[in-house]
C-alpha cells in the first residue's frame, strides 16, 4: 500500500537509486532476450519505497526521458516524461559510478539508436554538467 505522506513529493536519493538500479536490470533483462514483467518489477518498488503504482510508473517514464537525453537505450513501454525531477541523473550517475560495465557493454552505449525515443543515434548529452558523457 501507498504511503500517503509521499504523495506529491520528490524522490528521496535512497528511492531513485532503487528505481534507476531497477530500469536498468530491465534493460540487461531485454538485451539479453529474458523477459520481465513491469507490473511485477512495479509493485517490488512500491513495496520497497511506499510509492503509489502511478508514481512508480510515472518515475519509470522520467528515467526514460533522462535516459533518452543521454543518448541511453529506454525501456520499451515506457514512453519518456519529460517533466521530470533533475536528481534522476544524479541516481544514474550513482548507477554507473557503482556499475561501469554498462558503459562497455554494446547493449547500453550511446549508439545506434535501439531502444531510444527517437530511433536515431544518440549525439552528445544536451546537459554539460553530466560527467560522463562528452
Amino acid at each position: 500500500m501507498a504511503d500517503t505522506s509521499k504523495t506529491g513529493t520528490d524522490w528521496q536519493d535512497e528511492e531513485l537509486d532503487a528505481i534507476v538500479a531497477d530500469y536498468f536490470a530491465m534493460l540487461a533483462l531485454d538485451a539479453a532476450g529474458q523477459p520481465f514483467v513491469k507490473a511485477h518489477r512495479a509493485r517490488a518498488l512500491m513495496e520497497r519505497t511506499g510509492r503509489s503504482h502511478r508514481s512508480v510508473e510515472f518515475k519509470h517514464m522520467n528515467i526514460s526521458a533522462v535516459a533518452a537525453e543521454l543518448g541511453l537505450p529506454i525501456v520499451r513501454g515506457y514512453r519518456p516524461l519529460t517533466n521530470y525531477q533533475s536528481a534522476i541523473f544524479d541516481a544514474i550517475d550513482r548507477h554507473l559510478d557503482s556499475h561501469p560495465e554498462v558503459l562497455t557493454d554494446d547493449a547500453f552505449l550511446p549508439h545506434r539508436g535501439r531502444g531510444t525515443a527517437e530511433g536515431g543515434g544518440g549525439g552528445p548529452a544536451p546537459r554539460a554538467a553530466f560527467s560522463r558523457f562528452p
